[in-house]
């Protein structure tokens, strides 16, 4: 959802049909039996496939359900054979606005597809999307290569193991089930945590000034 509601901010796609503007948009997400592909997948689309429908996002390739979003594998190269692919069959003429990944890997597949086709990030760019928050997507952040990542904070949950931990080795139920997730076939009891989009305005207030991520800003290029 996160990610959803940031691309719906950064491309002001509540106010596009008014002004008669469309965007083009691909997506490349995680495969299917990574645990949180399909949580990931029902977030986006939940507040995306209202812009699909009224045509104010356009998907060249076609590719949107969660099969056809899906990955083989959550590689660097394949996410760029992927894009590669895109780029040669459905965007011809113009690069596509967004690239919508649900990993920073794929993100840098997609960065690499993109570098591969001469694309360059000082004229049309795509709006690339990520999750994970490592050190190379600060730093694609901070290059304008990446447009947002989102963090997950995994160092909240340590507390919550514990305690779920301890309840299972006493025999007893783990107190989470007023948050159970459904993985499609079972609910199983969850602590749902908030996550952050990240992106170059924010990323030193959020991450660095708060001590969670430790990071040297690169030095530009001349």
């Amino acid at each position: 959802v996160s990610v959803g509601e940031a691309l719906v901010t950064a491309c002001q796609l509540a106010s596009a049909p008014e002004e008669e503007k469309n965007y083009t948009i691909e997506f490349f997400i995680n495969e299917p039996e990574n645990n949180n592909a399909f949580a990931y997948y029902q977030g986006l689309f939940s507040v995306l496939q209202p812009y699909l429908d009224n045509g104010v996002l356009l998907c060249n390739s076609g590719r949107t359900s969660f099969e056809d979003v899906c990955m083989q594998e959550t590689t660097v190269d394949f996410s760029k054979e992927r894009c590669e692919a895109y780029l040669s069959k459905y965007y011809k003429e113009a690069l596509p606005d967004i690239l919508c990944t649900s990993s920073d890997i794929l993100a840098n597949g997609c960065i690499e597809g993109l570098l591969a086709k001469k694309a360059s990030p000082k004229k049309t760019w795509p709006l690339i999307t990520g999750l994970g928050t490592d050190t190379e997507s600060l730093e694609n952040l901070i290059s304008g290569y990446q447009a947002l990542t989102v963090h997950l904070p995994s160092e909240a949950l340590i507390p919550h193991c514990l305690q779920a931990a301890q309840h299972i080795l006493a025999g007893e139920e783990t107190p989470f089930s007023s948050q159970a997730y459904h993985n499609g076939q079972i609910s199983v009891p969850a602590v749902l945590q908030s996550a952050s989009v990240i992106d170059a305005a924010n990323y030193q207030s959020l991450l660095i000034d708060t001590g969670i991520f430790s990071f040297e800003t690169p030095a530009e290029e001349e």
